[in-house]
């Protein structure tokens, strides 16, 4: 996955994510499951932006 898609990706789980949240709580168990999702998808843009020789 390049880049570009993990953008998309985290745009999406995040704009959810807060949209849920106040719609609900940021308590509620389906907002606590997409913020670990975005939390995964954070890291593994982290992983390819930094990765060694990329610069």
């Amino acid at each position: 996955m390049d880049t570009e898609d993990l953008l998309v990706k985290i745009e999406s789980h995040r704009s959810k994510m807060v949209k849920l949240g106040l719609s609900s709580s940021f308590l509620d168990e389906r907002v606590v499951k997409l913020s670990y999702e975005l939390d995964k998808l954070l890291n593994k843009y982290q992983a390819v932006v930094c990765r060694p020789g990329k610069r």
